[in-house]
């Protein structure tokens, strides 16, 4: 049984009246009367296809953009502008209709990039340019918006509206995805990032070979930190000296997901509990002596 809603008379604000509508624009981002996101999807594409063939009319054989500009254009502007909004409406990548209209985007940013034929195939242009397919894409960026809420406590699971229909809410697809990636239910840093440009202080860092000349002072403590990524394998490694002797080195694995900032980061904050620990250890020694 279903009930469609009519008005003998219209809604009235302030003397004015009020169009029914199937579906309005709030933050950018549309919302139909069925939570579909077909025009919002649809919408989008048409928008960023547009900016991709005005890049068209810049492109040509032997000359316009080269493959590198085409690329960063494409991930820079293009793909995000698509993905605005998507952790609201990811359930819409569900049906074949939209992941229609997602797919021809990335096929005709992979084309611009690459100078393929039009008949080649979207998965061959995929491997080419080492684009992930576009839906799995949106849904990692739906999972990362998810994430920062969740940090930041804003995110809740709302009442199911029917036991019986068929829409699926985007907080339960984010939360599917969330508990998925066992590494992104662990605690999070939810500290605010911020640039403190006042310094009272200056940095100065000798050539290596004076360095080495440097003689042993025992009121400093010498700290050596490294982070890299090789392949997928991220590490970190802690090298602290004290009057050319080594009191502590350390190195750890730090799995997969890692980027090599983090390993860079948490080098530094391992060497600086390092430090302090053995600052006091040396000074507990004078004292006891």
């Amino acid at each position: 049984w279903r009930r469609k809603w009519s008005f003998s008379k219209p809604l009235r604000v302030d003397g004015a009246d009020i169009e029914m509508k199937t579906s309005t624009k709030l933050l950018g981002v549309t919302l139909d009367h069925k939570l579909s996101w077909n025009e919002h999807i649809e919408k989008q594409c048409k928008k960023v296809k547009g900016i991709l063939m005005q890049c068209r009319r810049a492109v040509g054989p032997t000359w316009g953009f080269t493959p590198k500009t085409m690329r960063w254009i494409y991930t820079a502007i293009v793909r995000p502008s698509l993905a605005y909004g998507a952790m609201i409406w990811i359930n819409g990548i569900k049906t074949k209709r939209n992941q229609t209209l997602l797919t021809s985007v990335q096929r005709l940013g992979n084309i611009l990039i690459t100078g393929a034929m039009p008949s080649s195939p979207s998965t061959a242009l995929d491997k080419i340019t080492g684009f992930t397919p576009i839906e799995i894409w949106l849904e990692e960026e739906a999972a990362r918006g998810a994430l920062r809420q969740r940090i930041n406590g804003h995110w809740e699971q709302e009442p199911m509206i029917s036991s019986k229909g068929n829409l699926t809410s985007h907080i339960k697809l984010n939360n599917d995805i969330l508990k998925s990636v066992p590494v992104l239910n662990e605690e999070q840093d939810p500290i605010t990032t911020s640039l403190n440009v006042d310094t009272n202080f200056t940095v100065e860092i000798p050539h290596r070979d004076l360095y080495e000349e440097l003689p042993a002072d025992e009121k400093v403590i010498n700290c050596y930190t490294d982070g890299s990524k090789i392949e997928e394998d991220v590490g970190a490694a802690v090298y602290i000296t004290h009057n050319k002797v080594t009191v502590h080195e350390e190195s750890t694995h730090l799995g997969k997901n890692s980027t090599v900032f983090q390993a860079e980061t948490y080098a530094v904050g391992r060497a600086a509990t390092s430090t302090l620990h053995y600052s006091k250890r040396v000074q507990l020694t004078k004292i006891l002596s």
